[in-house]
């Protein structure tokens, strides 16, 4: 039963950290509210673990580790393809910028400068 004390606080304390970065500017209003969900969706699951229970069978799985297990699989799949669209995004800004730079040197030592 301790987990029942320990998860609420742990969420509470990144909560309370993501609230920190917010007021410091490291963070955005769309990252805090985020957190802030999860945070607190996990804090309602560890502190009243019978309702993950309820929500999995009205889903259709059989226990709640089943459908917790398969939601943080599709967060963190969703998670790894939104990270290498962005990696393929730099990529591309990158090459421009190199490309861009490159045609400048040539055009300036064509002219003589």
């Amino acid at each position: 039963m301790l987990y029942r004390l320990l998860i609420p606080l742990f969420c509470l304390f990144m909560l309370l950290r993501m609230a920190s970065n917010y007021k410091r500017h490291k963070r955005t209003a769309k990252e805090l509210f985020f957190w802030t969900v999860v945070w607190g969706a996990l804090a309602y699951v560890g502190y009243n673990p019978g309702e993950m229970t309820r929500v999995a069978h009205a889903i259709g799985f059989e226990t709640g580790a089943n459908a917790l297990f398969v939601f943080f699989f599709l967060i963190l799949f969703y998670g790894f393809g939104r990270l290498m669209m962005i990696m393929e995004d730099m990529e591309a800004k990158l090459t421009r910028m190199v490309r861009r730079d490159a045609l400048e040197r040539f055009s300036d030592e064509r002219s003589g400068k």
